[in-house]
């Protein structure tokens, strides 16, 4: 179990919980961490991830990796942040409630804020929200699966954007193709190449306006060839 080989059963997952003395906290705890390396799909596992982090002592005892795991899972945080690279960022709550579309609550503004402050992703300066450099990294499970939110929600407000703005304000297109495995391994990584391209000439603009979503998405709409290895 230690060198993640095997899981435990429910039935000895309640015997380590009598063994050890676990309190009650800690005997929920350790469920949830169970069905959390057990869990089969990233829905289950960001599920109890989520659990994971509502206890009081994994709150104390790992609070950046709490903090990281919900910058990510909620979906206006890294649009807030981003409005304070703005040539003329918004900077009361209302103002950034109103900036954002969908619109967020102020109170959401308000927890934004404090997550950023905490997460040093920005920085007062002369009275006046700026966004630091600083970034967030995904290696921690619970923080990566944070990000599957994250990608849900944005795919959800493409879909709404189709309706929300017209076409001259977005640009929103999609192939389908079939191709083999060496040639969708080549569209990957010409996908990465062209996303690192595209942060680097929004890095460099020193006049920014607007915030902008971009998704990028290659997913299967067959089976694997049966008897395929990849």
């Amino acid at each position: 179990m230690v060198k993640g080989r095997r899981h435990l059963s429910a039935e000895s997952t309640e015997q380590v919980i009598r063994v050890f003395q676990f309190t009650k906290e800690e005997g929920t705890f350790f469920r949830n961490l169970v069905h959390f390396n057990k869990a089969k799909t990233l829905t289950e596992t960001e599920h109890f991830a989520q659990q994971l982090i509502k206890i009081k002592k994994f709150q104390n005892e790992f609070p950046l990796t709490k903090d990281q795991f919900e910058y990510y899972s909620k979906w206006h945080h890294i649009p807030v942040r981003e409005l304070f690279t703005l040539s003329e960022a918004p900077q009361t709550d209302d103002d950034i409630s109103r900036a954002l579309v969908p619109s967020i609550s102020r109170s959401d503004v308000s927890e934004a804020i404090e997550k950023l402050a905490a997460l040093s992703l920005i920085e007062r300066v002369d009275g006046h929200w700026k966004a630091k450099k600083e970034s967030v990294t995904t290696g921690h499970s619970f923080s990566s699966f944070g990000v599957v939110q994250f990608h849900k929600k944005m795919l959800a407000l493409a879909g709404e954007a189709l309706d929300r703005f017209p076409a001259m304000e977005r640009e929103i297109s999609s192939v389908t193709v079939g191709m083999s495995e060496a040639t969708f391994q080549k569209a990957k990584v010409m996908i990465q190449e062209f996303r690192a391209d595209l942060m680097s000439m929004a890095e460099a603009d020193a006049k920014k306006e607007r915030i902008y979503q971009i998704n990028f998405q290659m997913f299967p709409l067959s089976l694997k060839k049966e008897g395929s290895t990849k």
